[in-house]
């Protein structure tokens, strides 16, 4: 389901809680990077990109009645920008067009003539889901991941049926996007998931013939996608929760201990000599710790589909996994090749980790989650005012500014409905 007109309205000041300082200066931060983006425009790059609309949603919920002004303004900047610009896929991040019908429906909430910009579009996102354009065999990371594959989708668009559809019925683009996924997980040791090529992407050979294990390009994100659906279906779930199974228990098998015996995640896992099984994980040590990569993300993706399986044991591990990670996780470690983005961005950044923890801390309760979610709310929120210089593309939700002051921004905004695109709730 995406979000519906209520996005939008303000959230009462009795229902915000504390407005402390630190609150009030990263609204001040969101309002300025979104007043000088109604006036500028996205600075460069070939694809529209969701993330000021995002924040501009959330700010409305925020803030007072100025704030809504500048984010109606950066939703009708962003919109004849975001439609003149290059569609490179169908799929929800760097520029696809799921993203896209998620950024007009969001707008829409401020500004109302989008709702028909946005139906069009989905128009064209049906047609080529109905084209089932992703292959079985040999994939890449478009034929499935979150980012530019069928599981974004799903997840963007909601596993439901109506916000999809194609000719033939509400929920047959779903339809087909789900038994597309299972099918994926559906042989030992997700043989049909171990990436064949990378479309000129300069990505480690050690990756080729093996199962990418991250939240953004691997079977984690296929994990959450396939269990969006399965919640949606209800007690139609049945086809979708055997694979679900499987792929679960496959991915909670490739940990590897870390220093004190708790399950993490490595990039990859299962090789050519792995005999269906999850031989031949990576050791995740030195390796990123975040939203895209490592054992956050993966702690999340398995923790969900255990909800829905009722699967305790894989639980269990997800809860063990993720607890050893928030427990070890310093903002100061540099996360991979350093620079803004790397440090404070959702991607690859301490946002990312705020996301889950937040989720983690909402969803399971985990004491762990909720001291490092207070502990990386001040620490970013600190950072981000001391250098308010914004990283490049700033407008990006993965890589920009715009996705870490959203992350702020949604514990107190009442409005969660866009962490779908990042596979949260």
């Amino acid at each position: 389901m995406t979000p519906g007109p209520e996005a939008a309205t303000r959230t009462p000041a009795s229902t915000r809680g504390a407005d402390t300082s630190a609150d009030a200066a990263v609204r001040a931060l969101a309002r300025s990077f979104l007043a000088t983006y109604a006036r500028r425009g996205r600075g460069g790059g070939p694809w529209a990109e969701p993330g000021p609309v995002v924040l501009a949603v959330l700010l409305a919920r925020t803030g007072d009645a100025e704030d809504t002004l500048v984010a109606r303004a950066a939703v009708r900047r962003w919109a004849p920008d975001a439609l003149a610009r290059r569609v490179g896929h169908s799929g929800l991040h760097d520029g696809g067009l799921a993203g896209m019908v998620v950024g007009l429906r969001l707008g829409a909430t401020l500004h109302p003539p989008l709702a028909s910009v946005a139906e069009r579009v989905r128009v064209r996102l049906a047609a080529r889901c109905a084209r089932d354009p992703w292959r079985r065999t040999g994939v890449g990371f478009a034929d499935y991941d979150l980012v530019s594959g069928p599981a974004g989708i799903l997840l963007g668009l909601g596993a439901g049926g109506a916000d999809v559809g194609v000719p033939g019925g509400s929920g047959a683009g779903v339809g087909a996007l789900v038994a597309h996924l299972a099918g994926l997980c559906a042989e030992p040791g997700l043989r049909r998931l171990r990436i064949a090529e990378f479309s000129g992407q300069p990505w480690p050979a050690r990756f080729l013939g093996r199962v990418n294990l991250g939240l953004a390009h691997g079977a984690p994100g296929v994990l959450l996608a396939l269990t969006a659906a399965a919640r949606a279906a209800g007690d139609r779930a049945d086809e979708i929760l055997e694979p679900l199974a499987a792929a679960a228990g496959w991915v909670a098998g490739a940990a590897v201990p870390d220093p004190n015996g708790n399950a993490m995640w490595g990039p990859v896992a299962g090789g050519p000599g792995a005999a269906g099984g999850a031989g031949g994980a990576e050791r995740a040590a030195g390796h990123r710790e975040g939203w895209c990569y490592g054992t956050p993300g993966v702690s999340w993706a398995l923790w969900e589909a255990a909800q829905v399986l009722g699967d305790a044991e894989v639980r269990r591990r997800a809860e063990d996994g993720f607890r050893s990670s928030a427990r070890r996780f310093p903002l100061e470690r540099r996360l991979f090749d350093g620079g803004v983005a790397d440090r404070l961005g959702v991607c690859h950044g301490a946002a990312g980790v705020l996301a889950i923890a937040d989720a983690f801390a909402r969803h399971a309760g985990l004491p762990e989650a909720i001291t490092l979610r207070t502990r990386l709310t001040g620490e970013i929120r600190a950072e981000l005012l001391s250098f308010p210089r914004l990283f490049a593309p700033a407008d990006t939700t993965l890589l920009g500014l715009a996705g870490t002051l959203a992350v702020l921004l949604t514990p107190t905004s009442g409005d969660r409905g866009w962490l779908r695109c990042l596979g949260l709730r």
